[in-house]
C-alpha cells in the first residue's frame, strides 16, 4: 500500500496540507496541551470505550503513551503523524473551545482515528485483495451523491461499469501501489465483464486530480476537483476528504465513523452497510497486526 506525503484535494492557502508532517517532539511542544489536561482528556476516551464497549477500546489505553495533543488550528485536519511516527491528536478541528466542553465520544473518536492513522501509515498492513471492498464502497458514494443527477440509475446506466473501472483502477493504483500495467488494466475490465477499448485512459491514476478528470473526459459524470470536494465536505466534513486520497486515512475515518455521536460522519455506513461492515472488520484485524 501507499501513504501520501501530501494530499491533493486538502489544501490552504499557504499550500499543501501534508499526510506525513516533519515536526520534532520538540517543535510539538510549543502546541501541546498541559499534561493535567491530557490525563482528563485519556479517561473520558477511556470511560467512554468502556462503557460502549467499543470493539477498538483497548487501543486506546494501550497506545496512549505514544499520544500528541495540539492545539493546531494551521492543521486542518484531526490528526497527523510525523515523519518519526509520532501520532498527534489535533484538538482545533472540535467546535467546542474549553476543554469542559467536549464530549467523550468526539475524543474518543479522536483518539481512534489518531492511534489508526499511526499503525496503518507506519506499519502498511493492508494486503493485496483488499482493494476490492475499498472500490467497492467509493463507488457506492459516488453512487449516492452522483448517480442521479447524471442519470447513471435511469439512462445511463451502460456508464456505471466505465465508472467502477476507473474506481477500482485508482484505488489500486493511488492507494494499494500497484503498478499500472496494461495486466492490471485487464484484470480490473475482466472482473467487471467490460471492454475498455473505447475509453480515454490516458492519465495518471496515482492522482486524485486525474482520477477525477478521467471521470469526467469520459463523460459518466460532470465533475471537477471543486464539486467533489464540496460534496465531501458538505457530506461528511472536511475530515473525510483525505478518505479518497489515502488509505491510511480512509480506514482511520471508517473506524472512527463508527463511533456515534462524534466528529466523524456515519454516512459511509449508509451508503452500504454490508460493505461497510467488512471495511471496519478489516481495519479492526489490520489494526491489532499493527500493533
Amino acid at each position: 500500500m501507499l501513504v501520501k506525503d501530501k494530499f491533493e484535494l486538502v489544501y490552504r492557502t499557504e499550500g499543501s496540507v501534508l499526510n506525513i508532517v516533519p515536526l520534532s517532539r520538540g517543535t510539538l511542544k510549543a502546541y501541546e496541551i498541559d499534561k493535567n489536561d491530557f490525563r482528563h482528556l485519556l479517561i473520558l476516551a477511556e470511560t467512554f470505550g468502556r462503557l460502549k464497549g467499543h470493539p477498538a477500546k483497548n487501543i486506546i489505553g494501550d497506545g496512549a503513551k505514544e499520544l500528541v495533543v495540539v492545539d493546531m488550528p494551521a492543521y486542518p485536519l484531526p490528526a497527523f503523524v510525523t515523519n518519526r511516527g509520532i501520532p498527534v491528536v489535533n484538538l482545533s478541528v472540535l467546535p467546542a473551545k474549553l476543554l469542559t466542553d467536549f464530549s467523550a465520544s468526539d475524543i474518543f473518536s479522536l483518539f481512534l482515528y489518531t492511534l489508526a492513522l499511526q499503525k496503518f501509515a507506519i506499519k502498511k498492513p493492508f494486503r493485496p485483495g483488499t482493494e476490492a471492498n475499498v472500490a467497492g464502497l467509493i463507488f457506492s458514494v459516488f453512487m449516492k451523491l452522483f448517480g442521479k443527477k447524471s442519470g447513471l440509475i435511469g439512462s445511463y446506466k451502460h456508464l456505471i461499469p466505465k465508472l467502477q473501472f476507473l474506481i477500482y483502477l485508482y484505488v489500486s493504483t493511488a492507494m494499494m501501489g500497484i503498478s499500472d500495467t496494461d495486466s492490471t488494466r485487464r484484470k480490473i475490465a475482466s472482473l467487471i465483464f467490460i471492454d475498455v477499448g473505447d475509453m480515454k485512459l490516458n492519465y495518471n491514476f496515482r492522482s486524485t486530480k486525474d482520477f477525477l478528470k478521467a471521470i469526467n473526459d469520459n463523460e459518466i459524470i460532470p465533475i471537477s476537483q471543486i464539486k467533489f470536494s464540496t460534496s465531501i465536505i458538505s457530506t461528511g466534513g472536511l475530515a473525510s476528504l483525505p478518505m479518497f486520497e489515502d488509505l491510511s486515512r480512509f480506514f482511520a475515518t471508517i473506524l472512527a465513523s463508527t463511533v456515534p455521536n462524534s466528529q466523524f460522519s456515519y454516512f459511509w455506513a449508509k451508503v452500504n452497510q454490508n460493505l461497510f461492515n467488512k471495511l471496519v472488520e478489516t481495519g479492526l484485524r489490520n489494526l491489532s497486526r499493527g500493533t
